[in-house]
């Protein structure tokens, strides 16, 4: 499977083992359908290299993390961002869905781990949304 124009940095097999999701230093996140060696969509909107993935359990949404601590959603069959999740400062590192799917986790390299609510359209993180609560303490 040849098309990445740099690094691949992560890889990530879709629930149904149909597919390889690829995060590369070009900025851009590929599906790979695995029988054919075709690249089936290209998701682009980071601005720095891809660094972790994770698709959801169900195998419709997948995210990515970059260099810049940027985490984007995205909707697998349209290929649109759902939405960007911005609260790390730095690189990130490892992403994980819930066995669910209505939850992300995200380690950095600012030393944080963040739990994501995937099943609104919000860009706060989980574990701030109680005002007062200390942001990084998980639940």
């Amino acid at each position: 499977m040849a098309g990445n124009l740099s690094d691949v940095d992560c890889v990530q097999w879709h629930a149904n083992c149909n597919y390889i999701a690829t995060g590369s230093s070009d900025k851009t996140v590929r599906l790979w359908d695995v029988q054919s060696g075709e690249c089936v969509r290209i998701f682009i909107g980071h601005r720095s290299m891809i660094l972790s993935l994770a698709i959801s359990p169900d195998g419709r949404y997948m995210a990515s993390g970059d260099e810049d601590g940027m985490i984007m959603t995205w909707d697998l069959s349209s290929g649109w961002c759902i939405t960007p999740l911005m609260g790390h400062t730095s690189c990130v590192w490892t992403l994980g869905f819930s066995c669910e799917g209505s939850l992300l986790a995200s380690g950095s390299a600012d030393c944080t781990i963040k739990l994501w609510d995937v099943t609104r359209s919000t860009k706060v993180p989980r574990n701030e949304e109680k005002s007062g609560a200390n942001p990084n303490r998980l639940r």
